[in-house]
């Protein structure tokens, strides 16, 4: 009985067993291969030994199996970490040296030990967390940085400044540590490195941005008792102290806050203030500063400067027209602005002495739109009849005239716009009331029979 057939009825192989015996011979050459090229992972070969003559960092691991030699390896890895560290070079500034504890730094062993099955020399790397180095230097970066400086806007204060009037200090340029850029070169194996840095540009104030001349304003203090000495230097003391005044968007300036308590104490000298709700007049501190205010106040409409608080003379000032008067006081009337305007406003106040004028500039971004002001006279109150106060100290008959009769006016006060010369608007932005007064006089005994 024939268990299998070998050769067909003519005599010939098999095809079936001819392709099967041929299957066999490549798997039994596969095997073969493999086990020449030390494939450790695929054949198990964890057990088998490295070639003779494999070092790694000058260790011979030949003969051992891949788990010997990593204990063979074990002091070299160690004094491998221990030793290794990174120099960052910055130029000028002082080295700075990052510890393999520092950089959370490993070693590529395994993958060494890998690559040594083939046989021969390898030497250990460094192998790193992106995660680890990013947040070491991210560290390193924080202690170097130069941050830039912004340039800064400067200003003369001087009545007749040589030359411009602003300038700009310009700033300087920082730098600070190009983290991603250093990575690279230490994950390329690098330890003595010019650290990459960015730049950092300054910022801040430019030529381009320097203010310009938007509006001023003058008022003459000679003759009529304006020009008296104490009031006079009240008024340049009242200006020192205004001058230069920066105001911040958005941000209010207050007469009072700037000029403080008139007092003796405080430096100020007596001159003549208006009493009486215009009736009379006395000295007292400060006299002359509301004409600083005034000053400032028609220079600030025409600066387009919100008005928050504004009162006043209770007289009409021989200094000022009718409705751009501002008077001050301490402790009660103050003269507050705000600046509408989205950038810094600089308020320049001089009086001088020579020509008895009172000037106040104001610079700024320029306006969108030309201001003017204007005022209407919308009432005359005419003077009530003559009064008589008894005076006892005075003959019978005796009589003075304590003041003359005052006429009393309502004004309006309007800030008007215009665009290619045609006005725009017209807005009202104060009211004033100066007082009337009857004529007063002081009398005797016998006069009031």
């Amino acid at each position: 009985m024939r268990i299998g057939k070998w050769k067909s009825d003519r005599g010939r192989t098999s095809p079936f067993l001819l392709g099967a015996a041929i299957a066999a011979g490549l798997l039994a050459l596969g095997a073969v291969i493999m086990a020449a090229f030390g494939a450790f992972d695929c054949l198990g070969m964890d057990k088998r030994s490295y070639p003779e003559g494999t070092t790694v960092n000058g260790v011979p691991i030949g003969g051992m199996t891949k788990a010997e030699a990593r204990r063979a390896l074990d002091g070299e890895i160690s004094n491998f970490i221990e030793n290794y560290s990174v120099t960052l070079r910055f130029g000028d500034g002082e080295d700075i040296v990052l510890a393999a504890d520092e950089l959370r730094v490993k070693t590529d062993a395994d993958e060494v030990l890998e690559k040594a099955a083939r046989g021969g020399s390898y030497e250990l790397g460094c192998a790193f967390s992106d995660v680890s180095l990013k947040k070491c230097l991210e560290r390193t970066a924080e202690k170097v940085v130069r941050e830039p400086t912004s340039g800064k806007l400067k200003f003369d204060k001087s009545r007749f400044p040589a030359g411009a009037r602003f300038s700009v200090d310009e700033g300087t340029d920082g730098a600070e540590l190009d983290v991603a850029a250093c990575m690279e070169l230490i994950k390329r194996g690098e330890k003595e490195i010019d650290a990459p840095m960015r730049e950092l540009k300054s910022g801040g104030a430019a030529e381009s941005d320097l203010p310009c001349l938007i509006a001023a304003y003058e008022t003459s203090f000679s003759g009529n008792g304006l020009n008296a000495e104490n009031r006079v230097y009240n008024i340049k003391k009242a200006a020192e102290l205004v001058n230069g005044s920066v105001v911040e968007p958005f941000s209010i300036i207050s007469m009072n806050d700037k000029l403080g308590e008139r007092t003796a104490e405080n430096g100020w000298r007596d001159a003549p203030g208006i009493t009486e709700l215009g009736a009379g007049t006395e000295d007292q501190p400060g006299g002359g500063v509301c004409q600083v205010s005034t000053t400032v106040f028609n220079a600030a409409l025409l600066a387009d400067m919100g008005v928050i608080e504004r009162q006043a003379h209770s007289r009409m000032v021989s200094y000022a027209a009718g409705g751009r008067d501002a008077t001050i006081d301490t402790g009660s009337f103050d003269l507050v602005l705000k600046n509408r305007s989205d950038s810094e406003l600089f308020i320049f106040v001089w009086a001088d002495g020579n020509t008895c004028v009172c000037r106040c500039e104001i610079y700024g971004k320029p306006l969108k739109r030309s201001v003017s002001v204007v005022t209407e006279c919308v009432e005359t109150i005419p003077p009530s009849e003559d009064e008589y106060v008894l005076d006892e100290t005075l003959g019978d008959y005796e009589i003075i005239e304590e003041n003359p009769a005052v006429t009393g006016y309502r004004y309006n006060t309007y800030r008007v716009y215009y665009e290619n010369g045609a006005e725009t608007e017209r807005v009202l932005v104060a009211e004033s009331v100066y007082y009337m007064h009857p004529r007063r006089f002081r009398a005797g005994m016998k006069l009031f029979n």
